[in-house]
């Protein structure tokens, strides 16, 4: 997958990836549904207060969609450090992860999630950088898999081990959340091909 092209592109290069250190544990999950439904169901943001209620909220300030054909699609937003802070951290009164350079220099928090066409997703936080490897493996099944890199040497450093545990078990109960659209998303398909009808997905994999 073209990662290293992204992290080298205008789009990311104010993060200093380089820096980052390698987390030891690995997000897998396995879907009942085709990976482009997948990618549909975490590709915008506008499904946030509706599907996410419990667990992301409403929308972030600045929203905007990121596009780059031939390469990845996918949104960003911004958010205040400490409201990005307090969500990857949970109930923990430990010391919250560090941030990237460019986040510290700023004070602008920006989370971006790039699917990269077709089977990969970059998910930026200010104090995390989440690479997902998209699995099919068949028309109805995939298999996910996700590393993380944290800023400077959060990804080691005891002294952020709860905030760090902390934006691990973030991320299932999200996903957890998709899991029903997503299947009835592939039930329907299913119906569609009986009755002789296209299944049509987004603009954004109709042009793949």
């Amino acid at each position: 997958f073209p990662y290293t092209t992204l992290f080298r592109s205008r789009r990311l290069e104010q993060y200093e990836f380089p820096t980052a250190t390698k987390g030891i544990q690995t997000r897998e999950m396995d879907l009942a549904v085709n990976w482009k439904i997948y990618i549909e169901a975490g590709i915008e943001d506008y499904h946030l207060p509706y599907v996410h209620s419990k667990t992301l909220g409403g929308y972030g300030e600045n929203y905007e969609a990121e596009d780059a054909p031939g390469t990845y699609a996918g949104f960003s937003q911004r958010r205040s450090i400490d409201d990005v802070r307090d969500r990857h951290k949970g109930n923990t009164s430990e010391i919250p992860l560090p941030v990237w350079p460019a986040v510290e220099k700023t004070g602008s928090a920006e989370i971006v999630a790039m699917f990269l066409q077709p089977l990969g997703l970059v998910f930026v936080t200010p104090s995390f950088l989440s690479l997902t490897t998209i699995l099919p493996q068949s028309p109805t099944r995939t298999h996910i898999r996700a590393l993380t890199w944290y800023a400077g040497s959060a990804a080691q450093d005891s002294r952020y081990d709860n905030a760090r545990q902390a934006s691990q078990t973030f991320f299932p109960p999200v996903a957890q959340e998709n899991v029903a659209f997503m299947e009835e998303v592939q039930g329907m398909a299913e119906v569609r091909d009986e009755l002789g009808l296209r299944t049509r997905f987004s603009p954004h994999w109709e042009r793949s």
